[in-house]
């Protein structure tokens, strides 16, 4: 007899958007695909996404400053690294995370 319910494969889903939401700008698709971008699940890993290649952009704008612009360059790409597989571990465990200090007084989507 075949399983006809689809529920696992839905949070799956879900759980997969809210992965790639951590890679680049693939934040996108969490805001696009019809089923998950109401999921608040979805949208809480997107928003990161969001702040994180923000965040990201403008950390490595400092690198153009020598010494002292690298050296922050180079320990907030390690902090963001840090963030993104704390980000996709939660991700996987189907938990919501905000990013530390910054995500806590940024909200792109509610």
């Amino acid at each position: 007899m075949e399983n006809t319910n689809t529920q696992p494969a839905r949070a799956d889903h879900s759980k997969l958007i809210a992965v790639l939401s951590y890679l680049g700008f693939f934040w996108v698709l969490g805001l696009t695909i019809e089923p998950e971008k109401n999921n608040p699940f979805v949208r809480n890993h997107a928003n990161n996404g969001i702040i994180m290649s923000i965040c990201l952009l403008v950390v490595n704008l400092c690198n153009i400053i020598p010494f002292l612009g690298q050296l922050v360059a180079v320990v907030g790409d390690i902090a963001l690294l840090v963030f993104t597989i704390i980000g996709i571990v939660k991700a996987c465990q189907g938990n919501t995370w905000t990013i530390p200090i910054v995500g806590e007084k940024i909200e792109f989507l509610r």
